[in-house]
């Protein structure tokens, strides 16, 4: 190693970007409640459907938006609670 500031610089420029580990980890915590806000969607927009059919044969017709309004209560608490999960981590 030589006290020259060039080859210094030359040296510490062949090592490689200097990627801080704290940086990378709040991206992909952000990636995480992206995708699983996406998830979110995609599942209750297909829970809602399978289960809208299932509520139209064994719920009687008139208490039928009522169990739908349970369905979807349930399905927006599981999602809110995930990314709130999130959220916490990524303060």
């Amino acid at each position: 190693m030589s006290d020259d500031p060039e080859a210094v610089a030359a040296e510490e420029s062949s090592k490689g970007p200097n990627v801080d580990v704290e940086t990378v980890l709040a991206y992909l915590s952000w990636g995480g409640l992206v995708a699983l806000g996406i998830l979110a969607v995609v599942a209750g927009i297909g829970l809602y459907t399978s289960l809208s059919a299932v509520i139209d044969v064994w719920v009687a017709d008139r208490f039928q938006p009522f169990a739908r309004i349970g369905l979807n209560f349930a399905v927006l608490c599981v999602s809110i609670a995930g990314m709130v999960a999130l959220l916490r981590r990524l303060r």
